[in-house]
């Protein structure tokens, strides 16, 4: 059994000792102990005391809930949920974060990023084992805490201690990630099962290494030109995520040329860019009940189960995405 956050029960040796006598074991963690892995479509998360997975475990309770935890406790219960594990006040507290939703999705098979999240006083040291898990550069995003969002490009240990050292004082937790060499970028608007509107953002700024996407700057695509394989990650995110309308953004790794999902929203993000009229039409159509999709330019109905295996939908056919 693992106890999260326990405050002084963790100290109470009475306590350990009637465990004992009824054959139970119990480890006393803070949630500041979980470290979070995601690669190759599989999700661990373990306790860095130990280095335990929280799927060993029969059951996890947590027994409070401090501030600033809830950037981390979304990704826990559903990890699990997935893994089977009796959970006990282990819940969501706060919107999705990037981390809760790059979680779901790789528990679901849905191909995102290779990302770590660790402990803040892990993390410093933890500079060797990111770089032969991602190579150099790659990026340090911050999840919870400050104000806004931010990314750095990690290109050596100097730029590393400097921003973990900043965001350590501003009480930020940032999660490490690969770097995906940008290439052509994609946000389809998913209904359900189906796609409604897409964009295409071919062009991108080389001295941009972090890719940001230029949405004002995309030009719309007809949902009958976008590959079925690449529907199917769109909408297998939705799903992941339990979004009846979401708005995926794709990106295709140009040295590897495969498709992975870079955010998820529950928002339209309509009125940007020049393919914004038929977003805002799509989304004004889904808002009255009356969206209509050709289905017969989108293929096949996709009303299907989430497929459970992290290949599933990882590895869709790469020659129909590049066509």
């Amino acid at each position: 059994m693992l106890l999260l956050e326990s405050g002084e029960l963790g100290t109470s040796a009475n306590f350990q000792e009637q465990m004992r006598r009824l054959g139970k074991r119990v480890a006393f963690r803070s949630i500041e102990d979980i470290t979070v892995r995601l690669r190759n479509g599989t999700v661990r998360m373990t306790e860095a005391v130990g280095g335990r997975d929280l799927s060993g475990f029969a059951s996890v309770q947590m027994l409070s809930h401090p501030r600033g935890a809830a950037a981390l406790l979304n990704a826990v219960a559903d990890y699990l949920h997935v893994q089977g594990v009796h959970a006990v006040n282990v819940c969501g507290l706060d919107a999705p974060t990037k981390l809760y939703k790059y979680v779901r999705m790789a528990n679901r098979g849905v191909p995102v990023p290779a990302t770590v999240y660790l402990p803040q006083d892990h993390l410093m040291a933890a500079f060797p084992e990111l770089c032969e898990l991602f190579d150099l550069p790659f990026v340090l995003k911050s999840v919870s805490g400050g104000k806004g969002r931010s990314r750095t490009v990690i290109g050596d240990r100097s730029t590393f201690n400097d921003a973990v050292r900043k965001a350590a004082d501003k009480r930020v937790r940032l999660l490490a990630q690969e770097l995906v060499p940008a290439g052509e970028q994609r946000r389809l608007l998913v209904f359900g099962d189906q796609v409604g509107a897409a964009q295409e953002l071919a062009e991108v700024d080389p001295s941009d290494l972090l890719g940001r996407p230029r949405w004002d700057r995309s030009r719309p695509l007809h949902v009958g030109q976008v590959p079925e394989p690449l529907v199917d990650i769109a909408v297998a995110a939705a799903k992941a995520m339990n979004y009846g309308l979401a708005s995926v953004h794709l990106m295709k790794n140009w040295t590897t040329s495969r498709w992975q999902v870079i955010d998820i929203s529950a928002t339209p993000l309509a009125g940007i860019g020049a393919s914004s009229e038929g977003i805002d039409r799509a989304y004004a159509a889904f808002l009255s009940g009356t969206a209509q999709v050709d289905t017969h330019c989108l293929g096949k109905s996709r009303n299907r189960p989430i497929p459970r295996h992290p290949a599933s939908v990882a590895d869709a056919d790469q020659d129909d995405l590049n066509r």
